[in-house]
C-alpha cells in the first residue's frame, strides 16, 4: 500500500514518484529517459506501460486498472537554455527562458520567481521607456545565475535516477546514495538553493508591488 506521503521510488525502468493525495485521490508520475519504459510511452503501448509502471510500484496497480488509456498524460520534456532573455522590449520569463526537468520541482517557482524580478526591475525605472532595456537586462543578469544551477541540478538529478539503471550500477548507486543521506545532514542552504529566494521574503516582496 501506499505511504502517507508521496514517495519516490527510483528502479531499472525509471522515476516514480506517487502517493495519496486524500482519501479518493492518488498520484503518480513517472518518467522514464531509457529502457523499456520509455520505448512503451514513446510507442504509446499503454498496456506495457501499465505493466512496467505496476511492477515498479505494486501499490499502483490496483489505480492503474481502473484508468483507461484515454487516462493517461504523455508529456514530452525539453531542456531550454536560451542565450539571450532580453532582446529590445521583448522578455522572457519561465520556459521560454529555461525550461528543465520536472525533478525537483522548480520549473514553475521559476517562472513565478521571474515574474517577481522583471515587475521589481522595471518598477525600479518607473516604467520609464527610455530605461526599459536595462531593467530588462538587470532581470536578466539578476534571475539567469540561480535558475541555470538549479536547470543543472534537475538534469543531474534525472540522469541519476532514470539512466544509471543497469542493475550492475544500480545496486551501488542506490547504496552510495543511502550512505550519502546518513553521512550528510539536511541542508538548508541545500534547499535554499533549490528555491532560489525565500519563500516568506517572495510574498512580502510580491505585496510590496501593490499600488
Amino acid at each position: 500500500v501506499w505511504g502517507e506521503e508521496l514517495r519516490e521510488y527510483w528502479t531499472r525502468w525509471g522515476l516514480c514518484l506517487g502517493g495519496p493525495v486524500d482519501g479518493e485521490h492518488t498520484y503518480l508520475a513517472v518518467s522514464a529517459a531509457r529502457g523499456a519504459l520509455a520505448d512503451a510511452l514513446a510507442a504509446q503501448d499503454i498496456e506495457q506501460a501499465r505493466a512496467l509502471v505496476s511492477a515498479m510500484v505494486p501499490a499502483a496497480e490496483a489505480g492503474l486498472r481502473t484508468i483507461d488509456d484515454d487516462g493517461f498524460l504523455i508529456r514530452w520534456v525539453d531542456e531550454v537554455r536560451a542565450r539571450r532573455w532580453a532582446v529590445g522590449s521583448a522578455v522572457l520569463i519561465g520556459d521560454a527562458a529555461h525550461a528543465m526537468s520536472p525533478h525537483l520541482g522548480q520549473g514553475a517557482n521559476s517562472a513565478l520567481l521571474d515574474g517577481l524580478a522583471l515587475a521589481e526591475e522595471l518598477r525600479v525605472t518607473g516604467w520609464a521607456a527610455t530605461d526599459i532595456h536595462a531593467a530588462l537586462s538587470r532581470y536578466a543578469t539578476r534571475r539567469r545565475r540561480s535558475v541555470t544551477r538549479v536547470q543543472r541540478a534537475a538534469f543531474a538529478y534525472q540522469r541519476l535516477s532514470e539512466s544509471v539503471t543497469h542493475p550492475w550500477v544500480r545496486l551501488p548507486r542506490n547504496a552510495a546514495m543511502r550512505a550519502g543521506a546518513r553521512l550528510l545532514p539536511d541542508s538548508d542552504d541545500r534547499m535554499a538553493r533549490i528555491l532560489q529566494r525565500d519563500p516568506v521574503e517572495t510574498v512580502a516582496a510580491t505585496r510590496a508591488l501593490r499600488p
